[in-house]
C-alpha cells in the first residue's frame, strides 16, 4: 500500500480516497483509520477459530466450517465431526447440521454403519453407542494462500472402552476456481492402529456423503440429479457404474449444484446412493490393515447455479481423473 499527496491510498490495485478536510487533525485521524482498515482486509484464503468449529475463509467470508466439538452433555449434537459448506455469499449454509430428517446426516461426512473390529460390529455412521472424536489439526501440513487453503484434521473412532478402531486423517483442499465456483478435494487416510478392520454396510448408511441443507427435504420436487453416462439403476436410488453424480437443489429460493466424484483409485466396486431430500454419496466395502493405511480421494464441485449440462459435468470428471490429483 502507498500514499500520495492527493490523499489517495492504493492497495491491491484499488484506490481509497481520503478527501482534504477542513480540520487537519480530523483528517489525520481519518487517514490513519483508513490505512488501518484497508491493511487488515483479508485477501485470499485464511483460517478462523471458533468455539466448537474452525472456519476456512476466502476474502474474509466463510467457505467451510469444520464442526469439531465433542461434549457428552450435548452428545446428540456432537457425536461426530463434519464439514459445513457455505454458498459464496459466506452466509447461506448449503449443508445440514443435527436434527431434522435423519439427525446423523451432517454436512460432508464419512463413516460406515458396519465397522468390524475384533469380532464386533460398530456403527460409526449413526454413532449408536460410540462417538467419533476430533483430536487435533496438523497445522504443520496446512496452508492458506491467495490460491488455496489446506485443512488437515485428525479424528479417532474409538470403542466405548476407548480402543481406537480407526484413526482418520482428513485433508481438505479448497480452491475458488471462478466466481461462485468452489472446488473441494477431500483426501482421507484411515489407519487401523489396534488391529485389522473391515468397513462394510450398505449404500444408504456408509461411505462419503453430502447432505444438503435441511430445508431441501421440504421441497424435494425441486431436487434434480444428473448421473454419469452409463449409470445403471440397482433399485432403491442406488446407481452402479456411476463414478459421479450432480445434485441440483434449492436453498432460500436459489438453486445450487454440487458434483460428487469418487476417484477410480478408491476401492471397487463403488456405487452412488441418492435421495431427493439431498443426501448423496459414494459407497464401497474394504479392509484396513494395521500396516497399510487406506487412502481415499473425492472431489466436490459447488456452484451458485444449476445450469451446467451433463456433457459439462462429464468433462470435469474426465479432467480430474486424467490429472495427478485423482
Amino acid at each position: 500500500m502507498t500514499g500520495n499527496p492527493g490523499g489517495s491510498l492504493t492497495g491491491g490495485g484499488a484506490a481509497l480516497t481520503v478527501r482534504a478536510p477542513m480540520y487537519p487533525r480530523a483528517s489525520l485521524a481519518l487517514a490513519a483509520f483508513a490505512i488501518s482498515s484497508v491493511s487488515t482486509l483479508a485477501v485470499g484464503w485464511t483460517f478462523s477459530e471458533g468455539e466448537g468449529y474452525r472456519d476456512v475463509l476466502f476474502d474474509g467470508r466463510p467457505v467451510l466450517r469444520h464442526m469439531n466439538a465433542w461434549d457428552p452433555a450435548r452428545r446428540n449434537d456432537t457425536f461426530k465431526p463434519y464439514m459445513h459448506v457455505f454458498a459464496s455469499d459466506g452466509k447461506t449454509l448449503l449443508t445440514k447440521g443435527p436434527g431434522g430428517k435423519f439427525t446423523h446426516h451432517r454436512g460432508a461426512f464419512i463413516g460406515w454403519n458396519q465397522t468390524f473390529f475384533e469380532g464386533k460390529s460398530y456403527d460409526f455412521w449413526h454413532c449408536k453407542g460410540v462417538e467419533r472424536k476430533h483430536q487435533s489439526y496438523v497445522k504443520t501440513e496446512e496452508k492458506a494462500t491467495a490460491d488455496e487453503a489446506i485443512l488437515v484434521s485428525i479424528t479417532d473412532w474409538p470403542t466405548a472402552e476407548g480402543k481406537t478402531v480407526i484413526s482418520e486423517k482428513q485433508i481438505v483442499t479448497a480452491k475458488q476456481i471462478a466466481p461462485g465456483k468452489l472446488q473441494l478435494d477431500f483426501a482421507f487416510e484411515l489407519s487401523a492402529p489396534s488391529g485389522p478392520v473391515q468397513l462394510k454396510g450398505d449404500p444408504q448408511h456408509a461411505g462419503f456423503h453430502f447432505r444438503a441443507a435441511e430445508e431441501v427435504e421440504n421441497h424435494e420436487k425441486d431436487t434434480k440429479y444428473i448421473r454419469a453416462t452409463g449409470a445403471k439403476s440397482a433399485k432403491n436410488d442406488v446407481w452402479e457404474d456411476c463414478p459421479w453424480v450432480v445434485c441440483e437443489f434449492a436453498v432460500e429460493g436459489r438453486r445450487y449444484s454440487v458434483m460428487h466424484m469418487g476417484s477410480p483409485a478408491n476401492p471397487m466396486p463403488a456405487v452412488f446412493s441418492t435421495r431427493a431430500y439431498g443426501r448423496f454419496g459414494n459407497f464401497f466395502t474394504t479392509d484396513v490393515k494395521p500396516d497399510a493405511p487406506l487412502k481415499l480421494k473425492f472431489r466436490l464441485l459447488v456452484e451458485d447455479e444449476a445450469t451446467a449440462s451433463k456433457e459439462d459435468w462429464q468433462a470435469r470428471y474426465a479432467e480430474w481423473t486424467a490429472g495427478p490429483g485423482k
